[in-house]
């Protein structure tokens, strides 16, 4: 996709998906510009896309879904998750606000193949 965060030429770069005003809308009408698997680029609008594919597959919010299925089961209680892929989140893009030990945990449960205290909590990685 024609996407990339810091490419002004690109017609998915960060300041053009926050001027419109649906971000996953703007991601989805970018343009094919390469075979899938060809080229690499970070495109923000594909994360948010993501997210808002969760939410329709799960019929809840993300921040919902994550605290039931995600947070909660790893006893992640301090953290801050607004996730609106508009406008009124120009300033924080959606980004999530968690503590350093936290995010220790999540990287060590993915270390273990998606397993915390005995309990899988994502698939294991292959």
């Amino acid at each position: 996709m024609d996407c990339a965060n810091n490419d002004p030429e690109s017609k998915g770069n960060e300041k053009a998906m926050m001027e419109s005003e649906d971000w996953v809308k703007h991601t989805i009408d970018l343009p094919m510009v390469a075979k899938s698997g060809d080229h690499s680029s970070y495109c923000s609008g594909c994360a948010l896309t993501l997210g808002r594919l969760v939410e329709i597959a799960t019929h809840e919010k993300i921040e919902d879904f994550a605290r039931k299925y995600f947070f909660g089961p790893m006893g992640i209680t301090d953290y801050k998750w607004t996730f609106e892929p508009n406008p009124p989140s120009g300033t924080t893009f959606c980004q999530m606000y968690i503590t350093p030990r936290d995010l220790i945990k999540m990287a060590k449960m993915y270390k273990d193949g998606g397993s915390w205290n005995g309990k899988q909590i994502i698939p294991k990685h292959g």
